[in-house]
């Protein structure tokens, strides 16, 4: 029996991937609190190069893109700020929520310059009691109750 053998041999150089800068979530998703409260902990993002290096030089914008919430950074507070990160190269931001409930109604996005990915997390708004209960006209549903029908007479004899 005889046969015949190949043999390759291949030379394979891995080249790395251009490093890109980063910015990604370190802390403050899905929290949940109040409808129109702050939540208890700060959004927390960190910027990096493509080493790992922290990137304090670069400003981060942060943006509620969804619901009325404010973000305050600082002394600044809106529905977009700037905010510089410190030596980790971490920004964080206080988010007051909106006036909507539910899952998902509540969401905030950061960005930075020359970082082209953003970063998004989302809050719950949690319903509260009403604050005070307004009856007008148009909401008929919602009118008092009628006052109590007095008590039967009592039956005689016929």
């Amino acid at each position: 029996m005889g046969g015949n053998t190949t043999t390759f041999s291949y030379h394979i150089t891995y080249a790395a991937t251009p490093s890109v800068p980063r910015l990604e979530a370190v802390s403050g998703n899905s929290q949940r609190a109040p409808i129109g409260a702050a939540l208890p902990l700060p959004i927390v993002v960190r910027a990096t190069d493509g080493a790992g290096s922290p990137l304090a030089s670069r400003a981060v914008t942060f943006n509620v893109i969804q619901n009325d919430g404010q973000l305050s950074g600082g002394a600044t507070s809106g529905r977009s700020i700037d905010v510089n990160p410190d030596a980790p190269g971490q920004a964080s931001v206080q988010w007051t929520l909106g006036k909507r409930a539910g899952a998902g109604h509540n969401r905030r996005q950061a960005r930075a310059p020359g970082i082209t990915a953003p970063t998004e997390c989302d809050a719950v708004g949690l319903p509260g009691p009403p604050a005070s209960p307004v009856v007008t006209p148009r909401h008929h549903h919602l009118r008092a109750a009628p006052p109590a029908l007095p008590p039967p007479r009592p039956r005689g004899p016929p």
